[in-house]
């Protein structure tokens, strides 16, 4: 069985669309933007009466707005896609690009002008032009001459946007000024010689009128007036321009109020001197004058200071002179005493040696003068720089009286005199050996300088080797004066004495060890033979004592001695030996 079957070819699909691709003032690019691109035929209806079949077509519009379609074919596949657009009016870059401005004259300058913008437009560009062929940037302008000027401003900016804008100017020529003045240039006696300080001087007319019925048209002119008060006045005139300056001149009498005076007062310092001070009066004083009365004279001087030989009355006179025709003159009488004789006593100490003193005599005057010395230790002296030697140290009260032309004075003073040998004292300390026959001396004398050491030891020997410590070893017991005498080179001398106790025991000695014990005490000790030793154990504070016997052989024993029973403190333990010799040392218990 056969049948019919009918094929359909596939649908043909196409869309239409489009979008502006760029507009400039009405001008439109239109982007196709279609389905499917190859193949396609187009008609653009503009919506202002006009059509287009480009595909992707340029058109421009008036101001105003249109729908804009799109209509397609592509193999019987139509489509159509309408949009509507407005066309704006195109834009002025350069509207609102205005100007505009204010000018105005220089107030320090008539013939000078200033130009202010008072628009808001920004410019890149401006220039000036002034009317009378010049033109700057800067708005300020100076011109020759007054008159009427066209002045134009011109700014510019992106992109060619240009205002200009022109007004008249009227310069008007400055105002004619003139200031008349004058002063004196100098004077003398009646005769004045005018400055004319008016302004502008060139070119100008002067009238002068001096008050005295007399005038002049020289412009720095000189006249002479007789004694009395003018006014003087001066008119002057420049291109229309006229000013008046008047002011009173007084000439005075050459001589009036020329007068003679001063006065003096005596130099406290000096009463042969006077300080004589000018006050004269007068106008113009050229000179001056003393005569000082006892044949002295001085010229030109105002003020002065004279010194008189001797005592006196003397009549002084003082004249002045103004020019060659006025003078005047005073004189008085004054009256100068002869100084009175000042004398000042007073002396120091020039060298001392000792108890001797160089004194020198300072007092003033020293020439001339009588002296009298009193030491305070009975002595005395005429001469005015005596040595003197004090009987001792301490301290004594120096006067010195002078006398000179009448003048007495005195200057009394205590005047402490050292003995140089006060602190020379002579000293000294020993220690024994354990021995008994050697001990050592050290001298402990004055601490300054000892040029001499002279040792004694009492047995008949003795030691000036200037050695401040020495050992001396004695061959027996018994007592001796040691003495030590020092001296110097300055003269003193000292001598000290000190007896001390030699026990010999046999050549016993003897060691304790040690001396701060608890209960066993041992004692080292070496004697010449054998014999019985006894230690005696004695507290002075508890009145505790011990006795303990020892058997000893010659030569070197060591001896321990047991005190346990005895109370702690300090002891003094005497060694007794069978020649009846002993030796004392002494011990310290102390507690466990």
């Amino acid at each position: 069985m056969c049948k019919a079957v009918i094929v359909e070819a596939p649908p043909i699909n196409c869309e239409a669309y489009w979008n502006i691709l760029w507009q400039e003032e009405g001008i439109v690019q239109f982007n196709n933007e279609s389905f499917p691109t190859e193949g396609t035929t187009c008609l653009w209806n503009f919506g202002d009466g006009t059509v287009s079949d480009n595909c992707d077509p340029q058109h421009s519009f008036d101001p105003g707005t249109y729908t804009v379609c799109l209509a397609i074919e592509y193999e019987s596949c139509t489509d159509e896609f309408c949009e509507t657009i407005i066309i704006e009016e195109p834009v002025d870059p350069c509207a609102g690009f205005e100007l505009d401005f204010e000018f105005g004259p220089d107030p320090t300058n008539p013939l000078g002008l200033w130009v202010e913008i008072i628009s808001n437009s920004a410019y890149e560009f401006i220039i000036f032009n002034y009317g009378d062929g010049t033109s700057d940037n800067t708005g300020y302008h100076i011109y020759e001459e007054a008159g009427t000027y066209e002045l134009c401003v011109v700014i510019e900016a992106a992109p060619n946007c240009r205002a200009e804008v022109c007004k008249a100017v009227i310069v008007e020529a400055p105002p004619i000024n003139c200031e008349v003045f004058w002063n004196i240039l100098w004077q003398e006696e009646g005769t004045i010689q005018f400055n004319n300080e008016s302004s502008p001087f060139l070119g100008m007319t002067c009238l002068w009128n001096f008050g005295d019925g007399t005038v002049s048209d020289n412009c720095d002119p000189q006249h002479t007036f007789e004694p009395g008060t003018y006014t003087v006045c001066l008119d002057v005139e420049f291109q229309g321009c006229a000013d008046e300056y008047c002011e009173n001149v007084t000439i005075e009498d050459p001589c009036a109020g020329l007068q003679a005076s001063f006065t003096y007062e005596i130099d406290p310092d000096d009463p042969l001197a006077v300080i004589f001070n000018s006050t004269a009066t007068g106008n113009n004083i050229t000179d001056y004058y003393w005569d000082f009365g006892n044949g002295s004279e001085e010229d030109n001087i105002q003020n002065f200071t004279y010194t008189y030989q001797e005592a006196g009355t003397y009549e002084v006179c003082f004249t002045i002179f103004s020019g060659p025709a006025c003078r005047s003159d005073y004189c008085q009488e004054i009256t100068v005493e002869a100084p009175p004789v000042n004398c000042e006593a007073f002396w120091n100490v020039l060298s001392t040696d000792g108890l001797s003193i160089q004194f020198n005599n300072e007092s003033f005057p020293f020439s001339g003068t009588t002296c009298y010395w009193d030491f305070g230790d009975g002595v005395s002296s005429n001469d005015c720089d005596p040595f003197h030697t004090f009987p001792a140290a301490g301290n004594y009260e120096i006067c010195l009286s002078i006398e000179y032309e009448g003048c007495t004075n005195q200057h009394c003073a205590v005047l402490f005199v050292e003995d140089p040998c006060e602190s020379f004292v002579a000293n000294f300390i020993f220690e024994e050996w354990m021995n008994g026959a050697t001990v050592d001396f050290d001298s402990q004398s004055s601490t300054g300088t000892i040029d001499f050491i002279i040792w004694d030891f009492g047995d008949g020997v003795g030691n000036s080797s200037n050695d401040p410590t020495v050992t001396h070893t004695y061959t027996a017991s018994g007592v001796y004066e040691v003495c030590l005498v020092i001296e110097n080179n300055e003269g003193c001398r000292d001598e000290v004495c000190q007896n001390i106790e030699i026990n010999i025991p046999g050549a016993v000695s003897l060691r304790v060890a040690p001396n701060q014990v608890t209960n066993q005490l041992t004692v080292d000790l070496e004697t010449p033979k054998s014999q019985e030793v006894q230690f005696f154990m004695y507290s002075p504070a508890s009145k505790a004592t011990g006795t303990y016997k020892v058997d000893v052989s010659i030569g070197y024993n060591q001896v321990n001695i047991n005190i346990e029973d005895l109370p702690r403190g300090l002891y003094v333990m005497v060694v007794q030996f069978e020649d009846g010799t002993h030796k004392i040392e002494k011990v310290l218990k102390v507690r466990e």
